[in-house]
């Protein structure tokens, strides 16, 4: 529970912060959104990258473990 708060306290500050970023930014618009949307793809890309890796770990120490097992 105490986790779940905190995490919607970051998110929320993360959305406040992006807000009066946005007011304040001396971009255009348009500029500003598409820069916002090209970090996020780049970082939704970054994230499923390290699940992919991780996922690869976990299986290579699963098929190894299993491979070791005398019982198995």
């Amino acid at each position: 529970m105490n986790e779940t708060r905190s995490i919607a306290a970051f998110f929320t500050g993360l959305c406040v912060g992006v807000a009066i970023g946005a007011l304040f930014t001396s971009e255009k618009g348009t500029d500003f959104r598409n820069r916002v949307v090209d970090k996020l793809k780049q970082t939704g890309e970054d994230v499923l990258d390290s699940v992919k890796d991780g996922i690869k770990e976990v299986s290579g120490f699963s098929s190894k473990t299993s491979s070791e097992n005398p019982l198995g």
